[in-house]
């Protein structure tokens, strides 16, 4: 039998740890994003006091105490009545952006069908405007909660963009699409017959100096378009330093390009479970255009991990096109789910922003 328990109080999370690392460690299905440390990073950047933990705990009865088997990582914003994803709500302008995230579940206890059935009338009893999910893939648990609990709008955001990679370079090549094949053969023999370029791969950056050649990069980039860029928000970096200081199964981790001694590319990754997630970039795209120093950063890590057995994971991007594509298969959609909660003036919010979706479908 399972049984659902919500803990409302920010301390109750802490002293959770333990049980929240067991349960991601059995979730195959577990990103990083929903891992522990990048969790309490979240809290310790983003959390307000107008925010309420409403962390659904899924358990199953046994002696002498109950085991936790599911949980469901949410809070109440309390000025807008929506129930969110933990890592998710923070001020857009700070660029986190949280992907992956999911209902956790420990499938060798029970299953996902017996532990929808535990939540959905725990939710249906909650006092809520709407449960808002962000970035959640096709396959996500959570959409599939949004069907049972019905009242529910979702509509794809992006698409995942990732390459299982092979043992040899020329199987890897042989991957992309035709243009890309001939600009990536061409890029990796220039490289090769360029001694002035040099590359470096799986730094920790215990100087800091990549660090701050990320930020340096990127923000030129952005300046140019006339945008802020994600590093212009204290937040993004305060954040990110605080997952650099963590202890645990997710890592940290830079590529950088350099042209003698300048740095012209760096990209930043998270590791985690023979995964490597591309997060953020920046490159000298224009004085050193010849090389395209950023596509070239990313063939040479792609050939520095061949035969690890590691997945490359690109992470959001476009739903067509984009420069993601020629490099690996498209993977599933992304989606943002709104499920509306109990209660008829839900009813009739749920039935306007229905008219408003059926309407920008078809002025599209």
């Amino acid at each position: 039998m399972l049984t659902v328990r919500t803990l409302t109080a920010l301390p109750q999370l802490h002293s959770l740890a333990e049980d929240w690392q067991r349960l991601v460690a059995l979730d195959p299905k577990a990103g990083m994003c929903s891992s522990w440390q990048w969790t309490t990073a979240w809290l310790q950047q983003f959390w307000q006091p107008h925010f309420q933990l409403h962390l659904m705990l899924v358990e199953k009865a046994g002696s002498p105490q109950a085991t936790l088997v599911a949980l469901l990582p949410l809070y109440l914003n309390l000025q807008t009545q929506e129930l969110l994803l933990l890592g998710t709500g923070e001020p857009d302008s700070s660029g986190v952006a949280s992907e992956y995230l999911d209902l956790l579940v420990d499938e060798t206890q029970t299953t996902v069908t017996e532990v929808l059935s535990a939540l959905v009338p725990a939710l249906a009893t909650t006092t809520f405007r709407r449960l808002y999910c962000l970035n959640c893939v096709a396959s996500s648990r959570l959409l599939q909660l949004g069907q049972q609990l019905g009242r529910v709008l979702r509509y794809p955001c992006g698409r995942q963009y990732g390459i299982q990679l092979p043992s040899t370079l020329p199987t890897l090549v042989n991957s992309f699409s035709s243009n890309m094949e001939k600009r990536a053969r061409l890029l990796l023999n220039r490289f090769d017959k360029t001694p002035e370029l040099r590359a470096e791969f799986a730094v920790r950056d215990t100087t800091g100096a990549l660090w701050k050649g990320l930020q340096a990069l990127h923000q030129a980039d952005w300046i140019e378009r006339n945008k802020p860029g994600a590093f212009a928000s204290t937040h993004f970096q305060h954040f990110h330093e605080l997952l650099q200081q963590s202890q645990g199964e997710l890592r940290y981790c830079f590529s950088a390009l350099w042209h003698q001694d300048e740095l012209i590319a760096t990209h930043y990754y998270y590791c985690w479970r023979q995964r490597w997630y591309y997060y953020q970039s920046g490159a000298l795209k224009e004085r050193f255009g010849r090389y395209s120093p950023g596509l070239l950063l990313h063939l040479l890590t792609l050939s520095h991990l061949l035969g690890s057995g590691c997945y490359y994971d690109f992470m959001k991007g476009a739903i067509s096109g984009g420069y993601k594509a020629p490099l690996c298969p498209a993977g599933e959609l992304f989606y943002h789910q709104a499920c509306y909660g109990p209660g008829l003036v839900n009813g009739l919010r749920y039935l306007a922003a229905s008219a408003k979706q059926w309407l920008r479908s078809k002025l599209r």
